[in-house]
């Protein structure tokens, strides 16, 4: 009777770590599949794919696996939205041994990198502890395996998309720049026609004369979109090169206003300007760019004749300039108007391709300023301000 209790015993024994050891053959094969598996997934869904794949059959339990930072897309019933908000937050695993509300026994699991929580793991089995086989320090490997496959496929992510935009950026440069190069010929030939038939035909008829002013002021004004184009593309390509000297800033005003005044000779343009602004470091000619952009951009959307305010002065360490006009004022959100082929209002009778304010942007960012638009809230029009610093003497560089 001893023997064959102890041989009872005995075999009970064997079948129990011949069971334990089969258990747990299956949880390494498990984190093995999972590892494959993670190996070749290309995006979010497929992780989740290849981790419920690998992990609930051979474990024998239910996984939901969530990969998002963001809380609020997190609100589902079947679980204690308490413990997975602090799961994520703290970046640490909560395990109940038998789950009070449905009798499960349930583990959450953060997605955790070195510097975020990536999104959550949550597994339960309704029949046994997750403690049983070590299934619970299993899932926290395949946890850290899940994470690791998350923040490998966003950098890949990234550095695709960086390469997209960097190929996108020169692909566009190049196109605007080759069709603009082949435009400008034509159009100079065309332009250089219709002023000289203007010379030569005195005593043609005024339907003809408004003719031939037609061709030639549409032909300068397209000839000024394709100069844009080419600014815009070089500026993308290589940035502004500035040859700043010191200067008052009014003398560079009159100058715009004046080139101006020749497109625009109806517009009436008035400055403002306090007498506590000193002389500034800048590059004249690209700053007088930036100045007459801002006044034909403001001159197209507002009435013929209307009053156009030039406002500048001091603001701690930097001059403000503001261009301000009485006209319809922007129809989309200010700060976008800024971006390459952006434009104020849906207007499609203006001329024009979105290009003026981006120009001005690249080249006052480079002065070490800023510009902004805004609709004007005392009355009717927009307002347009640019900035640039006060350098001091000491900054100057020597000659």
């Amino acid at each position: 009777m001893i023997v064959g209790l102890v041989t009872g015993h005995l075999a009970a024994k064997l079948k129990e770590q011949i069971k334990d050891v089969s258990a747990r053959e299956r949880l390494a094969k498990a984190l093995q599949s999972l590892s494959r598996g993670l190996f070749s997934a290309q995006s979010d869904e497929q992780i989740v794919q290849v981790s419920k794949s690998a992990l609930e059959v051979p474990l024998g339990i239910e996984i939901d696996l969530f990969i998002t930072e963001n809380l609020d897309q997190l609100k589902i019933d079947k679980f204690d939205m308490q413990s997975v908000a602090w799961s994520m937050q703290s970046g640490t695993r909560i395990f109940n041994e038998v789950d009070e509300v449905d009798g499960k026994s349930i583990i959450y699991l953060p997605i955790r990198s070195e510097l975020k929580t990536l999104g959550i793991l949550v597994a339960s089995d309704s029949t046994k502890s997750l403690r049983h086989y070590g299934r619970d320090d299993l899932l926290q490997t395949a946890a850290n395996l899940i994470a690791l496959e998350v923040v490998q496929l966003r950098s890949a992510q990234a550095r695709e998309l960086s390469k997209v935009e960097a190929a996108t950026e020169r692909l566009k440069s190049a196109i605007l720049s080759s069709l603009s190069h082949d435009l400008r010929t034509p159009l100079t030939t065309m332009i250089g026609l219709a002023e000289s038939l203007q010379e030569r035909n005195q005593g043609i008829n005024s339907q003809s004369k408004a003719d031939l002013e037609t061709i030639r002021s549409q032909g300068l004004r397209l000839s000024s979109m394709i100069g844009n184009l080419l600014e815009m593309a070089r500026l993308q390509t290589q940035g502004p090169t500035l040859k700043k000297e010191w200067q008052p800033i009014e003398d560079v005003i009159g100058s715009s206003i004046k080139h101006f005044s020749t497109s625009f000779p109806k517009s009436i343009v008035k400055t403002s300007i306090t007498s506590d602004v000193p002389p500034l470091y800048f590059d004249e000619v690209l700053i007088e760019r930036v100045l007459c952009n801002l006044l034909e951009n403001v001159a197209k959307y507002s009435l013929e004749s209307a009053t156009i305010e030039v406002l500048v002065r001091k603001n701690e360490q930097f001059v403000e300039v503001s261009v301000i006009d009485a006209g319809t004022g922007f129809a989309q959100e200010p700060s976008q108007l800024f971006e390459m082929f952006a434009r104020g209002i849906s207007d499609t009778n203006k001329s024009g391709m979105g290009l003026g304010l981006a120009i001005c942007k690249e080249i006052i960012e480079a002065h070490g300023g800023s510009i902004s638009a805004k609709n004007n809230e005392s009355k009717a029009g927009s307002v347009i301000t640019f900035t640039l610093p006060i350098t001091e003497n000491s900054e100057l560089p020597k000659l």
